[in-house]
Parts: structure tokens; C-alpha cells; sequence
């Protein structure tokens, strides 16, 4: 899973490289189509999960797809898919446990003290979308609008913990848990982006639950961000 996540982090920085060096943007236009590159830097949140279980300060998502045209290529309306990687952190004031092999978070006791607790989750997606562009010969220039469906399946999940022991030992600890149980090993929903030239706000709705269905509380993941294409 470490292995996933150095080549995620990779191709996150050479996205944002070629971003911020105009002249490798422009070597890069000779290698790849328009809005080939899709790069979502993301604000998730959970459905249906229990009043008293909060979110931390701005969970956050990234995702990077490599995108390529099937219908349209140079209309207003084409139509693309793709493949790429997605990783969440989501940070709570509770934890996953299980009972019965039933999944669900329970509440951090106010009494312990912590710094750290989230859950990381990786997929590898294959998105499909339709695509409309105002100025089909001049894509820096113009106002676009996506409409999609992602699919994705999970290579990789843990927890981060570091604080008071939750067994009440008053104990600092540190660890991670690789297995999570009871997670939906896949992903599907609705995707959505509309903006200007390179820059876009997208949003994503799952129709899968955070748990599989009948082993884990209901929690329905949903995102909205900022997405780049950087040529």
C-alpha cells in the first residue's frame, strides 16, 4: 500500500510542477490533448454519520486522472474517459471499531487527549463523462461544464492514531491499522465540474457507503473542491 501511495504523491507533485513552470507546460502540450490532465483538490464530508461524530478542520481529498477523448475530440460536446488515482483523509473525533462483525465509529471519550486520528483511504478510478465547452478552438478560453460517472476500487486504507491511549491508560501512543474492516472495497457515484479555462469546482456523490451494505453504519461519502487542468 506504501508503494501506492509514493507513486500518488509522485504524480501529485509533477502535476503541480508542470503547473507552475510555463515552459514545461508548454513541452507538455506536445505530448498531451487538451484537458487530458485532471488534478481535484477536494473538501470531503460524510452523510448520515451521527450528530455527535464531527468532522476535523477541512478533511481533505486529492485526485489525479489521466483523461482521454472517445467521442467529439474538437466539438462542444465530446464525450472522455480515463484512469487515476484518488486518496482521502477524513479526521474525527471518533474511531472504527466493530461488534458482532458490524462496523461502525465510536466517540473519543472527552477525557483523552489526542493529536492525530483519520482514516485513509486510496482508489484506483476509471472516470467517464460528457463534456460541453463554449469555444471548442480555444480551450484556455472557454466556459466548460462535465457531467460523469467514476468507478473505483479500493487498493489501500489505514488509520493514523497518536495520543492518550483509548484504553483509558493514560499512555501516549502512536500507531496504524492497515486493515480497516468492513469497508466497501469499491466505489461508484455521480461527478460534476463547471468552470473557466483551467480552473473548475467539482463536486462527487457516492452511491456506495462507507462500509459495505448490512456490515457498517450508513455513512455516504460526498466531496466538493477545485479542480486544475494545467494545459
Amino acid at each position: 500500500m506504501k508503494k501506492h501511495f509514493y507513486i500518488f504523491i509522485f504524480l501529485n507533485l509533477s502535476v503541480l510542477k508542470l503547473f507552475s513552470q510555463n515552459n514545461d507546460t508548454i513541452k507538455a502540450e506536445k505530448y498531451f490533448d487538451p484537458d487530458q490532465i485532471v488534478y481535484e483538490i477536494n473538501y470531503d464530508y460524510w452523510l448520515e454519520v451521527p450528530e455527535e461524530i464531527k468532522l476535523k478542520i477541512f478533511p481533505v481529498s486529492s485526485n489525479i486522472y489521466l483523461m482521454f477523448p472517445l467521442i467529439g475530440t474538437h466539438s462542444h460536446l465530446s464525450l472522455a474517459s480515463g484512469i487515476g488515482f484518488g486518496a482521502s483523509n477524513i479526521k474525527t473525533n471518533a474511531y472504527p471499531t466493530d461488534t458482532n462483525d458490524i462496523s461502525f465509529y465510536a466517540l473519543i471519550p472527552d477525557s483523552i487527549d489526542y493529536k492525530n486520528n483519520k482514516l485513509t483511504t486510496t482508489y484506483l478510478d476509471i472516470p467517464i463523462e460528457f463534456r460541453f465547452m463554449s469555444n471548442a478552438n480555444k480551450r484556455g478560453r472557454s466556459f466548460k461544464v462535465s457531467l460523469g460517472f467514476k468507478a473505483g476500487v479500493l487498493i489501500g486504507n489505514h488509520t493514523k492514531y497518536h495520543g492518550e491511549d483509548l484504553n483509558g491508560s493514560g499512555n501516549i501512543v502512536k500507531y496504524k491499522n492497515y486493515h480497516v474492516k468492513n469497508l466497501t472495497p469499491y466505489r461508484y457515484g455521480f461527478t460534476a465540474r463547471i468552470g473557466y479555462g483551467k480552473f473548475f469546482i467539482n463536486g462527487y456523490y457516492s452511491l456506495t457507503g462507507l462500509f459495505e451494505k448490512n456490515k457498517g453504519q450508513n455513512i455516504t461519502p460526498v466531496s466538493i473542491g477545485l479542480t486544475i487542468i494545467p494545459y
